[in-house]
Parts: structure tokens; C-alpha cells; sequence
């Protein structure tokens, strides 16, 4: 069986290693996984085909963008990263108050995942 190719687009090169790792462990069995950074580049410019094309939601401004990036008909899926469950329960066991600092890609990286953290109920710390 001829392996299906992969590629992942984030709009970080470390990010976007850490999600390629991820869909490896789940289909390097299956398929080829390469990774593509606006950041350092690597994603701009018309990408060689792949099978699938998962890109983060950060990575570029649109989804028009994305597709000026991608050979034409090609499958595409948006990559929305979220928390760690133990990661939400370290946060919730901070004391009511606390004050923290959040730091992310861009301010308004920032402002969404913070929105995100009020979705999962933390709302109890600065």
C-alpha cells in the first residue's frame, strides 16, 4: 500500500514540528508527515501536493491566503489547537485572584486562547 502524504502548515516552525510529531504518532504508519512555517518561510509559496493539508488556524490570514499556498483541489482542514486537560486542571487549582501571565504568538493569539481558557470555566485568575 502506497503511503498518503501529509502536510502540516502552522503559522510557528516549532509548532508546526510539535503538530507533525502528533500526526505521525497517529498515521506514520499510513502516511508521510512533512511540516511547513509561515514564519520561517517554509510555507510560502505553491507547496508540493500532498494528500492532505492541515493548517493551523493562525497560520495565515484567510482561507483564501491558505489557498493561493496549496496545487489546486487540494483537501484542506483547519488545525485549532486547545489545551491539555492537565494543564486546565493545573489552572483551576490556582488560588481565586492570582494574577498570571499569559504569552502567546501574537496579542491577538493571546486574546483568543485566554477567551478559550473562560470557555473551560477559568475565570477565577487575572
Amino acid at each position: 500500500m502506497e503511503k498518503k502524504a501529509i502536510s502540516i502548515i502552522a503559522l510557528d516552525p516549532r509548532a508546526a514540528r510539535s503538530y507533525g510529531r502528533d500526526v505521525e504518532g497517529l498515521f506514520g504508519e499510513v502516511a508521510d508527515v512533512s511540516v511547513f512555517s509561515v514564519m520561517d518561510g517554509s510555507a510560502m509559496g505553491m507547496l508540493p501536493h500532498a494528500d492532505l493539508f492541515a493548517a493551523s488556524t493562525d497560520a495565515f490570514g484567510s482561507p483564501e491566503e491558505l489557498a493561493r499556498h496549496v496545487p489546486i483541489d487540494s483537501q484542506t482542514m483547519a488545525v485549532q489547537a486547545s489545551f491539555r486537560w492537565q494543564e486546565l486542571r493545573r489552572l483551576k487549582e490556582l488560588p481565586a485572584g492570582s494574577r498570571v501571565l499569559f504569552v502567546n504568538m501574537t496579542e491577538t493569539m493571546a486574546r483568543e486562547a485566554i477567551a478559550q481558557l473562560e470557555q473551560f470555566g477559568i475565570t477565577h485568575v487575572h
